[in-house]
């Protein structure tokens, strides 16, 4: 137990040292970041496979599920 508590706290330290906070929230904001631009590259393409209102519908219906309130 005390070989557990002693690794936890070398990680912690490391961490804290490395500056994990800054790092995770940059990871984070550049991974958000790059979601859009896929995004829309991802509809570019699907829009050549599958017919344009079928594409929208299908995206409203998801666009429901995840964001709370929106109605089309």
């Amino acid at each position: 137990m005390v070989r557990l508590f002693n690794f936890l706290l070398r990680v912690l330290r490391g961490f804290k040292r490395n500056q994990g906070l800054l790092l995770s929230g940059a990871l984070a904001y550049y991974t958000q970041l790059s979601i859009v631009p896929m995004s829309i590259l991802a509809l570019i393409v699907l829009t050549h496979f599958i017919e344009e209102q079928q594409l929208i519908h299908t995206l409203s219906t998801y666009l429901e599920m995840v964001i709370p309130g929106y109605r089309t």
